[in-house]
């Protein structure tokens, strides 16, 4: 359940990264809620937006948090911490499902699995292995220092790093270098932001006002929960959020600009007869017109 954004915008001091999740989730012992903040602090200027399973994902973000304290982020370590944490929880998963089924160590089942079990449930076991997923998507964003090499200063980057690990999918930690959504609205989300043409050189106004409608447009996902949280993370570590009256303000930009449901009387005088189609075997094309917003921030 959910849907989590996170979208790199330039304002003339620096780059930003513009934030944006809804509050639903859900907890195998509880049940639904409409109260579940996604928003969790890693490390000093290291921001986590999580979509799953919310267990797991507190479970992973130890292992997070801890791999931030032993090594701190640089331009060159970032990956490799984050990766190093995630496969680390992939392993725990692992060895949970074999000690509490079979009364073995992941270890153990790869150097003795094959004298220990018949060959049958051996294949089983390693079928049941490659159906383990650590059950949770993250969205970890914060800056690292880089060498801009035409004035050879040091200068912060904004980064936001995927880590993809719900059922069905490849386990996957990679770099996003524009934006990126996760949860079961992030396809909808990140259709949303190709037709705006997202780019990362947008002021502050474009590029949240678009995040939010992304996020906006993805609640067709039942899913997806209509409250909303929208932040800005600054090159200072501080997030930044959206005060409730000015939400009234991304309303009124999504009135004017955001997409509109077909319904019968608003298109009455634009529909489509019968006599506008021909049978002929003619090659009848025609360009569609921009509808983008305004190009201004």
């Amino acid at each position: 359940m959910s849907i989590c954004i996170a979208a790199i915008f330039r304002t003339k001091e620096s780059e930003h990264i513009a934030l944006c999740h809804d509050w639903r989730g859900s907890d195998p012992g509880i049940g639904s809620s409409d109260e579940v903040d996604k928003q969790r602090w890693l490390a000093p200027g290291w921001s986590a937006l999580i979509a799953g399973d919310l267990a797991y994902a507190e479970e992973l973000l130890i292992l997070l948090e801890a791999s931030f304290a032993k090594c701190p982020p640089t331009e060159g370590t970032l990956l490799s911490t984050i990766r190093g944490a995630v496969f680390e929880y992939k392993k725990v998963r692992i060895n949970q499902h074999l000690a509490s089924v079979y009364g073995i160590d992941f270890e153990t089942f790869l150097t003795s699995g094959g004298s220990i079990f018949p060959e049958e449930i051996f294949r089983q076991v390693h079928q049941e292995i490659a159906r383990i997923y650590i059950g949770v998507d993250l969205l970890i964003t914060g800056f690292v220092e880089s060498t801009d090499y035409e004035s050879g200063t040091r200068e912060p980057d904004p980064v936001i790093v995927r880590v993809l690990g719900h059922q069905g999918c490849d386990l996957e930690v990679s770099i996003s270098t524009m934006y990126d959504c996760i949860g079961e609205g992030a396809a909808i989300a990140k259709n949303s932001l190709i037709a705006r043409e997202y780019d990362p050189a947008w002021g502050l106004k474009r590029a949240v006002y678009s995040v939010y409608e992304a996020k906006t447009t993805s609640e067709v996902i039942n899913s997806v929960g209509t409250s909303s949280s929208v932040y800005i993370q600054s090159p200072d570590g501080k997030l930044r959020y959206l005060k409730s009256e000015s939400f009234a303000k991304c309303h009124a930009m999504l009135a004017a600009f955001g997409p509109k449901k077909l319904t019968s009387a608003r298109i009455k005088k634009h529909l489509l007869e019968l006599s506008d189609f021909t049978t002929e075997a003619e090659n009848i094309a025609a360009q569609s017109p921009s509808s983008d917003i305004s190009e201004g921030e």
